[in-house]
């Protein structure tokens, strides 16, 4: 669906059998009513095989938060054929909790974007600066560093598909988000750097989106989609994003100045 909206749900370690349940039927339930819109639900690796199951035969697809490379014995961790096995079809990589949590480098982060590349997952790259990077007014360079791995991947299999989701890490649960204006420069910026090797990825909008802010998101020039973190594992608020982006996607290039 080139043309549609994503929506990746990012639940993150949160969740339960009840709660997915509740949150998945109400999702198949509505998602008709959001003709614009790609959901990608993507709960933790527990949830994985009875999301896939409930979401069976719909347009929602199902999406890990991370996975593991290489073939050596590897406890506690999960890889991408693992991830394809169970109805996986994109994965989220890169995603800043993981950079500074588990200290993750860009050369992990590559190698996860080649395993996903392999095992045909599509891989949801995140990239953003820290506070101090953007005071520094080296936004654009970090992220430049950020996507050089996903660029030689890209280079070397042309028709690979990669989405690229700027998330400034000071907008990640802080409440606080980039201003219309800094998520429109950035975004052509990625688009951009892509394009000069001949190829147009999607580029999503995450950091403390919901369902508040998300129509003036996305009537942003160049946001092809948002991933969404905490407003993503409550019902009501899910569903109220959702109606909303729907609607913020018809005043689309109308830059809302925040």
């Amino acid at each position: 669906m080139p043309n549609s909206f994503l929506i990746v749900a990012n639940w993150k370690m949160n969740g339960s059998r009840s709660l997915a349940a509740e949150l998945l039927a109400a999702l198949k339930l509505k998602h008709h009513t959001w003709p614009k819109l790609k959901l990608i639900i993507c709960p933790p690796n527990l949830y994985l095989a009875s999301a896939h199951n409930t979401l069976h035969g719909t347009n929602l697809s199902v999406g890990a938060q991370d996975l593991w490379f290489g073939s050596a014995p590897a406890t506690g961790n999960t890889s991408a054929d693992m991830l394809k096995d169970i109805g996986a079809e994109f994965v989220i990589i890169g995603h800043s909790e993981r950079r500074q949590l588990n200290l993750e480098s860009d050369l992990v982060i590559t190698s996860k974007l080649n395993a996903a590349i392999e095992h045909e997952l599509v891989p949801i790259l995140c990239v953003g600066e820290s506070i101090e990077q953007r005071r520094s007014g080296n936004t654009l360079a970090v992220i430049r560093q950020q996507l050089q791995g996903a660029i030689s991947l890209i280079r070397a299999r042309p028709q690979a598909k990669i989405i690229i989701a700027y998330e400034p890490i000071w907008c990640v649960g802080t409440g606080s988000r980039a201003s219309s204006i800094d998520i429109k420069i950035v975004h052509a910026f990625i688009k951009n750097l892509f394009m000069q090797y001949n190829t147009s990825v999607q580029v999503l909008y995450g950091g403390s989106v919901n369902a508040n802010n998300v129509a003036d998101i996305a009537a942003i020039e160049f946001v092809d989609g948002v991933i969404v973190g905490g407003a993503s594992i409550c019902k009501t608020s899910i569903l109220c994003l959702c109606d909303r982006a729907e609607l913020g996607i018809s005043s689309k290039g109308v830059l809302q100045v925040c």
